[in-house]
């Protein structure tokens, strides 16, 4: 597991090779959405904004895809 923290909501993110990444966020994350990117430029809503603590399982792709939890 990796947890990602900087005064901001933090984010849990499990992996598993079966079954994808799940990404999960602290109850302070109100207001925030968890978008996805291929590049770093163009930014896609996954969920949100969220209203509290939440997961979302995110599929394995053949694409690099970032993630962000942003306002």
């Amino acid at each position: 597991d990796l947890v990602l923290s900087g005064g901001e909501p933090t984010l849990f993110v499990d992996l598993s090779l079966l079954f994808g990444i799940t990404i999960s966020w602290t109850s302070d994350a109100s207001g925030f959405s968890l978008q996805v990117s291929s590049d770093l430029k163009q930014w896609t809503n996954l969920a949100g904004p969220v209203s509290g603590a939440g997961s979302l399982k995110v599929d394995f792709g053949p694409a690099r895809q970032f993630l962000r939890l942003a306002r």
